[in-house]
């Protein structure tokens, strides 16, 4: 019979294996479990690589020593007290309620309500851990208070924070309202001017660094990723004369002292685990003692978008990608999704999956945090109509890319760029001018121009509804063909899209809050962290097929203490390609909600029998839909 332990001496433990060669498969399947020479499998000891083994051995007969057995016992414990505090409405810790209310008393009209103070506990206490709340919900309070409350014990400082590039003066705005005693300084700005401020950082004149994503990599180190190769500088192997500020394993300023706590803002950022921007963070997360990624938005596309965050947050558990995927996705092979497209969670793994990975996010759906206050209102749908040479040039350019996509065996370029031709008329109508490429060969630039069904719909809505309005968009050529327009009616607007600056980001975000613009145009770049409750709702000037957009651009506007419900206005071109860009989002919506499950804790909290009491017996009682879900 197979057996499992703990390998004695280890330092951090590992579990060790012993099995028949008709076993191997099984350990094979545990993420990070690999042979020795001894032919004893070993694993490091984890809750994720218990779960795992669990799930995995649950059919097979296997001998767990006591060691073993005994840490599972402790380890479970721990889980179920994560597992209470992930849910908790509130704070319980009397000690840590007192102080969040002297904290409380030093910012005059600010104070937290009992879900923050819950979130204070749940990232205060275990130290390595995602605060997923739903958007709008005022994520940032609990993370400045908690950083007070490590400060109090000297555990806060150096931090940094990572955010998107619209949100550095924001960040620091916060953290003066609500923490006036931290010191902060933006790395922002030329390279020497980063360098400096990160040196301030280093000697202690200053608490807290706010750091662009963008950014990041500039100045630490890279953890490594299978299949991803680092820049080398010659001393590291690379090519002769390199330089050392191009290396990527190169100690960088970042190395030259010890962060304490590291938040990464907008964490979705990470979902790719092979770009640099991920891997850099990962560095800085490893080696530090304390890890908060924060984000509404857990997964952009699919439950693989989740391992990079666990990955950051616990190496030892969560340490290979593929495995994990294995283990817990529903996948299929799939050309265009280099490879295999994930569908979903197997739903035979899908308890332990909840099991392993839950004990690491806390997430407070916002009908919960929010109760009271208005939310979202349902969609609403606007369909301008294309002039008729318009619909004819879609229809010509529509019927050579079926044709082409129904002869050929594959997707042709030319077909990919007749969907691109069709998702543009759809919007306005375009010509084509000669340019050239960088190396000075012809080529041709394709320009939107007027007239353009979504111009026109946006004059006409603007005209009759009231207030200001953020104005989503895709395409910065859209956009400008719409500032034409409003610069002509004499509507005042802002703007936030690629290129600009953080300063000009703010400052267009600030514009629209104290009323001096009615519409401010957004496109991806300034989707995040900026803060518009002033606005009626977000019309859709195109539609986008990513969740994370749509999520983080409601968020925008769905915020704590708006006054109203945010309407969602989508100006969709009927029979042309928006209806489908529309759909998909709706598809990986699901996906997102399959790993929340915010649905599933709202019923739970509305399901309370008649004469149903708290159970007394603590070490058998489940208190939260998540336990008793894995069994």
């Amino acid at each position: 019979m197979a057996w499992a332990d703990i390998d004695p001496g280890t330092s951090p433990p590992e579990m060790a294996i012993g099995a028949v060669r008709s076993e191997y498969e099984l350990c094979k399947a545990i993420p990070g479990c690999n042979i020795g020479r001894d032919d004893i499998w070993r694993v490091p000891l984890t809750w994720a690589a218990w779960v795992a083994f669990s799930c995995i051995w649950q059919r097979q007969p296997v001998d767990v020593r006591p060691p073993l057995a005994e840490w599972a016992q402790r380890a479970w414990s721990d889980t179920r007290a994560r597992l209470a505090d992930r849910d908790a409405l509130d704070a319980s810790d009397p000690e840590l309620i007192s102080e969040l209310s002297a904290l409380d008393s030093r910012s005059p009209g600010l104070s937290l309500v009992p879900v923050q103070r819950g979130a204070v506990q749940w990232l205060a206490r275990w130290r390595r851990d995602v605060l997923a709340d739903a958007r709008g919900n005022g994520k940032t309070p609990p993370l400045i208070r908690a950083m007070q409350v490590l400060a109090q014990t000297g555990e806060a400082f150096p931090a940094l924070v990572t955010c998107p590039d619209s949100a550095p003066l924001s960040w620091q705005r916060k953290l003066a309202a609500w923490a006036p005693e931290i010191r902060t300084v933006i790395i922002g700005g030329p390279k020497k001017k980063r360098e400096q401020a990160i040196a301030a950082l280093a000697a202690g004149d200053a608490d807290v660094g706010i750091i662009v994503w963008s950014n990041v990599r500039m100045h630490t180190r890279l953890a490594a990723y299978p299949g991803q190769a680092f820049v080398r500088c010659d001393a590291h192997g690379g090519k002769a004369g390199s330089k050392p500020s191009v290396c990527e394993v190169h100690d960088k300023e970042f190395q030259g002292f010890r962060l304490r706590l590291v938040i990464a803002d907008e964490a979705h950022r990470m979902a790719d685990a092979r770009s640099k921007q991920t891997r850099a963070l990962w560095h800085l997360m490893h080696h530090a003692e304390t890890a908060w990624p924060v984000t509404g938005t857990l997964t952009t596309n699919d439950v693989g978008n989740l391992w990079p965050v666990l990955h950051g947050l616990d190496p030892r558990a969560w340490p290979s990608r593929s495995k994990y995927l294995d283990l817990y996705a529903d996948q299929e092979s799939a050309w265009s999704h280099k490879g295999v497209k994930i569908l979903g969670l197997r739903r035979d793994t899908e308890p332990w999956f909840r099991l392993a990975v839950e004990p690491y996010f806390r997430r407070i759906p916002r009908e919960i945090a929010r109760a009271g206050q208005p939310g979202l209102a349902p969609p609403e749908f606007r369909y301008p109509q294309m002039t008729p040479k318009h619909a004819a040039s879609y229809k010509s350019i529509m019927d050579q890319g079926l044709l082409e996509l129904r002869r050929d065996t594959i997707v042709t370029p030319s077909a990919l760029v007749k969907f691109t031709r069709l998702c543009q008329l759809a919007q306005a109508m375009f010509r084509v001018e000669d340019g050239e490429d960088p190396y000075g060969f012809s080529t041709e630039n394709v320009r939107l121009c007027l007239p353009s069904p979504k111009v026109d719909d946006l004059m006409e809505f603007l005209a009759a509804e009231p207030g200001q309005w953020i104005v989503a968009a895709t395409s910065p050529q859209l956009t400008g063909l719409a500032e034409g327009k409003l610069h002509d009616a004499g509507i005042p607007y802002s703007k936030i899209i690629g290129g600009m600056n953080h300063e000009a980001k703010d400052a267009a975000a600030l514009a629209f809050q104290r009323g001096e613009a009615r519409v401010i145009f957004i496109t991806g770049a300034g989707s995040e962290s900026i803060d518009l409750e002033k606005a009626q709702g977000v019309y859709w000037m195109q539609p986008d097929p990513s969740f994370t957009m749509r999520e983080q651009m409601t968020g925008r506007a769905d915020r704590w203490g708006q006054q109203q419900e945010v309407r969602q206005v989508w100006a969709l071109t009927p029979g042309t390609t928006d209806i489908r860009l529309y759909q998909l989002g709706l598809d990986k919506e699901e996906r997102h909600r399959e790993i929340t499950r915010d649905p599933q804790m709202l019923e739970w909290l509305m399901s309370a029998q008649a004469g149903e009491i708290i159970e007394e017996d603590h070490d058998t009682a489940s208190t939260t839909p998540h336990a008793s879900d894995a069994g």
